[in-house]
């Protein structure tokens, strides 16, 4: 298995971990009363998230594009999947 694709599963549970992070603050910036402090703060987090996400998105296109065509998926590279190689 090429090191692409074991990166391309590494940044795969990276993104499933930012956007858990993501939803968890959004979810907080809803709760808080509108335009207060806290709740700017949050925004401003939720911005910061957002913005690592798509880098996240972009690393993980690199990365499949350097990636030879196969028929594992990423779950079978990352050890949850039908085939664990």
């Amino acid at each position: 298995m090429s090191q692409a694709k074991r990166a391309l599963a590494g940044k795969s549970d990276e993104m499933l971990e930012a956007l858990r992070e993501l939803k968890a603050t959004e979810a907080r910036k809803r709760r808080e009363p509108i335009s207060t402090p806290m709740f700017h703060m949050l925004a401003d987090d939720v911005y910061a998230q957002s913005r690592r996400i798509f880098r996240i998105a972009i690393q993980e296109d690199d990365l499949g594009n350097e990636s030879e065509r196969g028929v594992e998926t990423i779950d079978d590279i990352a050890g949850h999947g039908r085939s664990s190689k």
